[in-house]
């Protein structure tokens, strides 16, 4: 079956040949206008199609939007949880492949103290530490906001052997709070140009998730180190020992060539007299050097002031011949040191002391230092007594 423009067609061709010229040009005229609303109609179709094509766009766009939008608000509330470093490597190293292409990170966290940057790889401990003097970050350090990378040659020193290629991408994220530069997140990712515009968005809005993060454990471990220290001497306090002596006699479990622990009660002879007689200001200075004296007596020592002018102190033994040794060196440096001008005569202490030995209660064996340490008193004072 023909369809209308075809007649029309093959009519004014019929009416030309026989030079019906007006007839003709009526049927044109005719077709024309069929063409014509042919042509709306595809336009229309086109538009609605064109149309549906781009609300589908923008359907799709809008809900990728909105997931990685939970998903970045999701990580963020787990990073403001953290309490280490190294639990923050692990929920970004976890979380972030789920919204950005990521095969590896570095965490570079700045010292409040030094200004150096220690350097925590996602895998493993802390590997170095570096100074804004580095090639990357003398470069880069004044950034405020994520910068893609067009090569990794400069962070070979920073990066794992295995990431030395220049075929993978970098974005560089700097951490900051409030105008304070904390550090800095390496983002790596095996793929060629794998970031773009919309990453460094992202990571825009994450690192400030992160530098919060980062400002809670700063202060979380600031509380913590506040609550574990004496605030005159600076070193532990009673609960802050028995923390450190735990993680001492921890650490060493498995430590071959020790003949166990010493474990010393350490009393400052006639201390009220000293408070009575120089004042309050100077007792306090006499407190301050004998917590130095300990701090400093060997190391992997833990010390602790235990309360008042009782002091305690935990270290390993080589061999047994130690534990009066070191008490007999504690005794000569305390009574040896002139610790205010116008002392008329030695400060001394006295110590009781025992061997801790593994599995042994620390309490218990606190116990056997105390009463040694009194007998050290009734004995004359500035001696050493030993169970």
């Amino acid at each position: 079956m023909l369809d209308q423009s075809t007649l029309l067609r093959d009519a004014a061709a019929f009416y030309d040949s026989w030079g019906e010229i007006e007839k003709s040009h009526s049927l044109y005229i005719q077709l024309d206008e069929i063409h014509r609303a042919s042509m709306k109609v595809v336009d229309a179709i086109t538009a609605a199609e064109t149309e549906a094509m781009q609300q589908k766009a923008s359907q799709y766009a809008y809900e990728r939007l909105f997931k990685q939008l939970q998903q970045t608000s999701g990580l963020i509330q787990k990073l403001v949880s953290a309490l280490d470093y190294q639990s923050i490597l692990l929920i970004l190293m976890r979380e972030l492949p789920l919204i950005l292409p990521v095969d590896d990170l570095l965490l570079l966290i700045r010292s409040a103290v030094t200004g150096m940057l220690s350097v925590y790889p996602a895998d493993e401990g802390k590997k170095a530490q570096i100074s804004d003097a580095h090639p990357l970050l003398l470069k880069y350090r004044d950034s405020k906001s994520p910068l893609i990378l067009a090569s990794n040659r400069m962070i070979r020193s920073i990066f794992r052997e295995s990431h030395e290629s220049d075929q993978g991408s970098l974005l560089f994220v700097p951490l900051l709070y409030q105008d304070m530069n904390l550090g800095y997140l390496l983002l790596y990712s095996a793929q060629y140009a794998a970031y773009d515009r919309g990453n460094c968005e992202i990571m825009n809005s994450l690192a400030t998730g992160i530098s919060n993060a980062l400002e809670n454990i700063s202060r979380y471990a600031q509380a913590v180190s506040q609550a574990n220290h004496d605030p005159l001497t600076g070193i532990q306090n009673r609960n802050g020992f028995f923390v450190e002596a735990q993680n001492l006699l921890e650490s060493r479990e498995d430590a071959g060539g020790l003949a166990g622990y010493g474990l010393y009660m350490i009393d400052i002879d006639d201390f009220k007299r000293i408070n009575d007689t120089y004042g309050h200001s100077t007792g306090d200075l006499v407190l301050k050097k004998i917590s130095e004296i300990l701090n400093g007596i060997c190391e992997g020592a833990v010390a602790g002031r235990y309360g008042g002018e009782e002091f305690v102190l935990l270290l390993p033994l080589r061999e047994d011949a130690q534990l009066a040794g070191i008490g007999q060196q504690v005794c000569s440096r305390c009574a040896g040191h002139i610790y205010f001008e116008g002392q008329q005569s030695p400060i001394t202490v006295s110590i009781g002391a025992c061997r801790l030995i593994d599995g042994q209660d620390i309490n218990a064996a606190l116990e056997q230092a105390d009463m040694q340490m009194y007998r050290a008193k009734s004995s004359g004072k500035n001696r050493v007594c030993i169970s």
